[in-house]
């Protein structure tokens, strides 16, 4: 027994022996047989295959692989330099994997694919095709699963790469890119689980030196220094949240000199994302992003395009897009984003050398975009520049800068919605473009603006809505860069309640503060910085829609308005801005509108008008160079005031005041009322002139009545009234020591004519002793055929007005009028004073014509008359001829009968003329000095009356007397101005 025992006991010993060293050996001989069966089957698979060394230590659980080469071509490989896998079992009985490290290191790996299917390093993989429908097996529940919770210590992967290939149906690359990464390490320790208690914790990742670049048509398409994920957790392997994500250094088709990104056409300092959320409703809490260079393509006509060569690139890998399933998707989609930081960023076309866009600073807080709305809580930017160019100065300019821009609370969508909008220093320079007019950046928006605006007719947009609660723009500024010059310059722009829904616009209040615009050429300028300037503009309740555009107020507070009329008869400013917004009409484009059609008429059916206000302490400047000599002058104290206008009430009345200071002391004034949308027009206006000095107007009286104004103050009153469409009005003007002197044929301007009529001697009859002319003028008729052009108020209604006024002051005095006054205001005279022949008295009638004459003389003391009496051959009759015989029942002395009646004298004259015909009149030189002393005494005779009704000696001028035998006539003292 005791020997049988010891034989068992050798034989156990000698089989566990056994055991052990076959153990040993099949392990020892394993990677060898593994290693010789891979190599053989990839070679059967028509592969050249290496594998240099298999190192399996199944207590340890530790695996190690060596230099793996698989290759198909050049472009189907597998190469591995190293693999180390180390398991720790224990926790394998717990349904639990622990992985102690993971380290690869030198991985290459082609993917590509045919059109039979993927090939990985030259291997296929099953198509599905190739493999029968598997049967439906019962889902198997967490607690029966091999495996619920897995845990990786150490992960290290370096030099990795991944290559994708595209082949066509003849094995013609189609495309091949790459993917390469330095180092790819774990922070620590990653712990998964998954079944009835799914969870994961991934304490960080670190990504090193990841390159992407195309190896068919060699290019870098995008690198990145370094990549850091850190706390990536989740609570039921569906929803994930990350706590941050660092990018340094990044760059698209970049340019890198001694390992540093200097361009590209993306490239960027640093990229933090923090706070993510990854579930149905991905979120995420803030973007930081520093040094940006965007490089966009401009080339040619259209949008601009963001890397193309990388875009081209991208397609190559997309598979077909559903569009149906994208559109579903867009509008199920939900993002939101707590803060986005953007600092220094650089916008710019690689391809024309031109930086495009720059700014500072963009923060940007809680976006969110769900289905099509986007929704924003505050964006500020600044600093920006469009187009930025640098002076030798270093100072930065551009065709657009903005200081800073706020936004607050607002969305857009079909609905869009902006609670405050704060813009503050903006400059805008506009350029000149091709065909004159002025445009903003043309060169650029020629390029990036498609060239067909067509919109088919089938695609009518939806009815959307649009409301701002508030509006600020501070300091603002449009430049004409071409001429050095503003065009419109403003400290803030404020405004209040907007909104539009269709065709309504509603606005609660809309203010412009220090408003400057149209800075005039420098030839053009007198004084005026600015055609136009305000303090303030102010507009509150604006509505608008299809039928009605209302305004309850509209404020210009003392505006200063420079009127500038060219050479040419144009108002400068006009054709100023004719030209910017028209350009040199060079334009060839056959499509642009022509001048010359007629815009479409408002559909608008009724204005209301509150109240609009101008002044009242405005300025207006006048530059007229179409007149010689050039007029200049300035006014002040300008304002304006209408109240009450609505089209819905044709009847009422709105009330109208308007002033504007002429000099320091003198204005041009009116008020009243009016209906300017009756059926007929009913207004009453009442206005006055006063204080006005002629000479201001003396460059258009020389071009309308070919006189200078030298001196004189004009006053006017106007009384306008209109009732059911008929003038019943009266201007009447009065001119305080007017003085004026006729222009010679050679200072006349070109183009005027002459008044037809010496004003200066007309206008010396309407003075009266104080030197004031006084003139009324008339207007009566139907408002609808009016005709008062200015030509035809200065010269025929003025020769009218003038003459008519003339002849009904001076008729009640015995004027007498020649045929032609009425057209030439040039031969009139008074009613002469009659003499009985031979005799050198006054009588009763003669003296109460010369106190007719006086009076006139006291009232117009500036006139004077001229007397001239000669004796006639009734006077030589009397004292120095024969008896005459007349008929019986005659008077014995006729000449009495002839001088109490004058009527009577002609036909008395006549018979005695019968009856001294056959008398030969002698004058002996003795007669002749009597009769001229006869005729000098009547004139004596005449001045010494009028001299004592009060009449100044300068105002009489008495001719030398004289005898004028051929004068049959009654003797008369003729009288003439």
């Amino acid at each position: 027994m005791k020997n049988s025992s010891g034989f068992f006991s050798k034989i156990l010993k000698t089989t566990v022996i056994t055991i052990a060293v076959t153990i040993v050996l099949v392990v020892s001989l394993l990677p060898f047989v593994l290693r010789w069966q891979a190599v053989s089957w990839l070679e059967q698979q028509g592969l050249d295959a290496e594998i240099g060394y298999i190192n399996i230590r199944p207590i340890l659980g530790s695996v190690q692989i060596n230099d793996v080469r698989i290759a198909a071509s050049e472009t189907e490989q597998l190469v591995l330099d190293e693999i180390q896998l180390n398991i720790d079992w224990s926790p394998l009985f717990d349904q639990q994997l622990y992985v102690e490290h993971a380290i690869i290191d030198g991985l290459s790996i082609d993917i590509v694919s045919t059109h039979s299917g993927l090939r990985v390093g030259g291997i296929a993989l099953p198509g599905k095709d190739d493999t029968p429908d598997p049967k439906p097996e019962p889902e198997e529940s967490a607690a029966d699963s091999a495996l619920n919770h897995i845990m990786l210590e150490r992960l290290e992967l370096e030099n990795i790469q991944l290559c994708y290939s595209q082949l066509s149906e003849g094995d013609t690359v189609n495309a091949r890119q790459c993917i390469a990464f330095g180092e790819l390490a774990l922070v620590d320790d990653i712990d998964v689980s998954w079944g009835n208690q799914a969870s994961a914790e991934i304490p960080g990742i670190q990504l090193k030196a990841l390159r992407w670049f195309d190896q068919k048509e060699p290019a870098d398409l995008l690198w990145i220094d370094l990549v850091k994920i850190t706390d990536i957790t989740s609570e039921d392997l569906a929803r994930w949240q990350i706590v941050d994500i660092s990018i340094e250094s990044l760059g698209v088709l970049p340019i890198r000199v001694d390992d540093e990104i200097t361009a590209g056409d993306l490239k960027f300092s640093t990229l933090s994302v923090s706070d993510l959320d990854v579930w149905s409703d991905n979120s995420i809490g803030n973007i930081a992003l520093s040094g940006l260079n965007v490089d966009l393509n401009l080339q040619g006509k259209g949008e601009a395009i963001f890397s193309p060569r990388l875009m081209a690139r991208v397609e190559q890998l997309l598979p077909p897009s559903d569009e149906g399933a994208d559109e579903e998707q867009k509008n199920n989609s939900a993002f939101s984003l707590g803060q986005l930081v953007l600092d220094r960023v650089s916008v710019s076309d690689g391809g024309n050398n031109q930086q495009l866009l720059s700014f500072k600073n963009f923060n940007m807080q809680k976006l969110s975009i769900r289905d099509s709305k986007i929704g924003m809580s505050k964006v500020k930017v600044s600093d920006l520049v469009l187009l930025p160019v640098v002076s030798e100065q270093g100072q930065i300019t551009g065709d657009l800068q903005l200081s800073a821009l706020s936004l607050v609370d607002s969305s857009f969508g079909d609905d869009s919605h902006i609670g405050v909008l704060n813009l503050s220093g903006i400059h805008v320079g506009l350029d000149t473009a091709v065909n004159g007019q002025l445009a903003f950046a043309p060169k650029l928006l020629d390029r990036i603006i498609p060239a067909s605006n067509d919109l088919a007719p089938e695609n009518k947009q939806r009815e959307t809505s649009f409301s701002i609660d508030q509006l600020v723009v501070g300091d603002a500024l449009i430049r004409d860069k071409a001429n050095q010059r503003n065009l419109l310059l403003v400290d803030q722009i404020d405004l209040l309640g907007l909104s539009t829904k269709g065709e309504t616009v509603a606005l609660a209040q809309f203010g412009v503060e220090d408003l400057k615009l149209l800075e005039p050429l420098s030839e053009d300028t007198v004084g005026a910085d600015y055609y136009f300037t305000t303090p303030k503009i102010e507009l509150v309740d604006v509505i608008k829609n299809a039928s009605l555009f209302s305004l309850k107020e509209l404020i210009v507070a003392d505006p200063v308005a420079f009127i500038h009329r060219n050479a040419s008869g144009e108002l400068q400013a006009l054709s100023e801005i004719d030209r910017m917004i028209s350009g040199d009409g060079k334009n060839t484009d056959s499509n642009a509108p022509s001048v010359n059609e007629q815009a479409e008429p408002l559909a608008i059916v009724r204005y209301s008008i509150g109240r609009i206000k101008i002044g009242s302490k405005g300025k207006l400047s006048v530059l007229d160079e179409s007149v010689a000599p050039v007029f200049k002058k300035s006014f002040n104290e300008l304002s304006l005031v209408v109240d009450n206008i609505d089209s819905s009430s044709p009847e009422a009345k709105s009330a109208l005041s308007f002033n504007l200071g002429l000099t320091k002391f003198g204005h041009i004034k009116f008020d009243g009322t009016l209906t300017p949308f009756g059926k007929k027009l009913n207004t009453d206006i009442v206005g006055e002139l006063r204080g006005l000095d002629t000479r201001a107007l003396s460059t258009y009286a020389s071009d309308y009545i070919g006189y200078s104004l030298d001196q004189g103050i004009a006053e006017a009153d106007v009384n306008f009234n209109v009732q059911e469409d008929n003038i019943n009005a009266a201007i009447t003007t009065r001119f305080r020591k007017l003085e004026v002197s006729a222009l010679s044929e050679t200072e006349l301007p070109e183009g005027a004519e002459a008044l037809g009529m010496p004003l200066d001697f007309a206008l010396g009859l309407l003075r009266d002793k104080n030197g004031m002319i006084e003139l009324k003028l008339p207007i009566t008729g139907d408002i609808n055929s009016p005709d008062f052009s200015l030509s035809h108020i200065v010269g025929k209604v003025m020769f009218k007005v003038i003459s008519e006024t003339i002849i009904n002051y001076y008729l009640p005095f015995g004027l007498i009028m020649a045929a032609t006054m009425q057209d030439t205001l040039s031969n009139f005279s008074f009613d002469p004073v009659v003499f009985s022949p031979g005799d050198v008295a006054l009588d009763a009638a003669a003296m109460a014509s010369l106190d007719k004459l006086s009076e006139m003389l006291n009232s117009r003391e500036q006139l004077h008359l001229s007397f001239c009496a000669p004796s006639t051959w009734q006077d030589w009759s009397v004292k120095f001829g024969p008896p005459v015989t007349v008929q019986e029942g005659a008077s014995e002395k006729p000449t009495e009968k002839l001088a109490s009646n004058e009527a009577d004298s002609t036909q008395e004259n006549d018979t005695l003329s019968a009856a001294k015909a056959s008398v030969e009149l002698e004058v002996e030189l003795e007669q002749a000095a009597v009769l001229k002393e006869i005729a000098n005494q009547r004139s004596e005779a005449v001045k010494e009356h009028l001299i004592n009704k009060g009449v100044q000696t300068g105002q009489v001028i008495l001719c030398e007397g004289k005898f004028d035998q051929t004068n049959k006539e009654l003797p008369k003292m003729n009288i003439a101005i």
